[in-house]
């Protein structure tokens, strides 16, 4: 047996404490940022944390429109959080993951009296989906218990307990939608809607005294800190400008040496990690802005007018443009939101893959296929409804290109059924 000895020499990139630290601070939301400085300053007699105030959350109005509501029939808090709760029954009824991230994007409008604070409108435009698949979305999750979460009022939020305990009667439905009549004690003219003797009310509102106007305080209140979008974009004289949102940032001050007493060791470890630490959080901010620019001024139409005009851009593209890792502009857009027009959205709602495109043609985005898609479908003849062939020659004629199988799985996709099943239900 002959033994050999050899040399290899080798460059291994090591991250210290410092960029470990930094790439953490990066990747943090506004709201874990904010607990993080908050203990680092608590424990780094070096640090001082100004941290923005969260916007209180707003648990809806008061069922005083039900008189005598009988608080003690609603049932006991269960362990779980609401929100805990609520994202593990998502990941159980939402196998398909885009109809996921809706759901979640629901979840996140959601307050903790259990109804939504934002339209559906917002929800979609929020997730990058159209109107009626953010409504079929919603439709599922209003089937999750208990009865009435991610209700949109009050009197949604009882119509849906109503039917969930089979108590839906003509006149508890009739009750139900004139809840402001009731609330004014207007028993003669309910009696008229109702078809019923004025007598009869007080049986009616007994059934409506049993539901729970506010089904998420069930729970206890885990729901996360609502903070202001991270920037804000507006369309100056110059174009597109970008902003951080003062209101929304947590800023650190390292103090000076003589307002701090530490032993000389101590003192330059604590003082070294403090500095680090603004300069990771100034790295944070500038890296932000850099990107929420670079995306706004690609999808500067989109902010402005909605679905459907959304230009091909992923996080590929992006990163080569700022010369910056792809992992990166993912981890600087998680949980990042800005405020445009049409209010606020998500950082990650600002990109769309370029859609599988024949013919050499290429440029259009997933989202604009499917906005086309659904606009198609929604104008054509009731009686004679457009098959997936006539629709990829009309998009042709739009200069989108894309074969027919991908026609129908976007249409799939917004729960419209082939055209043969629209014929047959018209």
């Amino acid at each position: 047996m002959e033994l050999t000895q050899s040399l290899r020499q080798t460059t291994r990139l090591a991250m210290t404490q410092h960029m470990q630290q930094s790439l953490q601070v990066l990747q943090m939301t506004t709201a874990e940022l904010c607990l993080f400085l908050e203990e680092r300053a608590q424990e780094n007699p070096f640090l001082r944390a100004t941290l923005p105030k969260p916007i209180p959350r707003d648990t809806g109005p008061r069922p005083d429109c039900v008189p005598g509501w009988d608080g003690t029939a609603h049932l006991a808090a269960p362990d779980l959080g609401l929100y805990a709760y609520l994202s593990e029954r998502i990941e159980m009824v939402f196998a398909e993951a885009r109809r996921r991230q809706v759901a979640a994007a629901f979840l996140n409008a959601l307050e903790p009296s259990g109804w939504l604070s934002q339209s559906v409108d917002a929800v979609a435009l929020a997730a990058s989906v159209s109107v009626p698949v953010a409504e079929g979305v919603l439709a599922e999750l209003q089937q999750i218990e208990p009865a009435g979460v991610f209700s949109r009022s009050l009197a949604e939020c009882l119509l849906l307990q109503a039917k969930a305990e089979n108590l839906l009667t003509w006149e508890l439905e009739t009750l139900i939608a004139h809840l402001p009549l009731l609330a004014e004690g207007r028993v003669d003219e309910l009696a008229d809607l109702c078809d019923c003797a004025a007598e009869d009310i007080p049986e009616i509102v007994a059934v409506l005294k049993g539901f729970d106007p506010k089904p998420g305080l069930q729970f206890s209140n885990d729901l996360p800190p609502i903070f202001p979008p991270d920037m804000t974009a507006h369309r100056g004289a110059n174009g597109w400008e970008v902003s951080l949102t003062k209101s929304a940032l947590p800023s650190l001050k390292v103090l000076d040496d003589d307002d701090v007493s530490l032993a000389e060791q101590e003192r330059q470890a604590s003082r070294s990690e403090a500095l680090a630490l603004v300069t990771a959080l100034e790295k944070r901010n500038a890296t932000l802005l850099r990107v929420g620019a670079a995306l706004v001024r690609h999808q500067g139409a989109y902010l402005e007018k909605g679905p459907g005009n959304l230009t091909p851009l992923t996080l590929e593209m992006l990163a080569g443009e700022l010369n910056l890792h792809a992992s990166t502009i993912s981890r600087v857009c998680a949980g990042r939101m800005v405020a445009g027009p049409r209010g606020a959205l998500p950082l990650k709602a600002l990109f769309s893959r370029p859609v599988d495109a024949i013919q050499g043609a290429g440029g259009v985005s997933q989202d604009k296929v499917i906005e086309e898609i659904r606009s198609t479908i929604a104008s054509e003849t009731p009686e004679r409804p457009l098959s997936d062939a006539t629709i990829v020659s009309s998009l042709a004629q739009r200069d989108i290109h894309v074969a027919r199988r991908t026609v129908a799985k976007y249409r799939e996709l917004l729960g419209i059924p082939a055209s043969s099943q629209r014929r047959r239900r018209h």
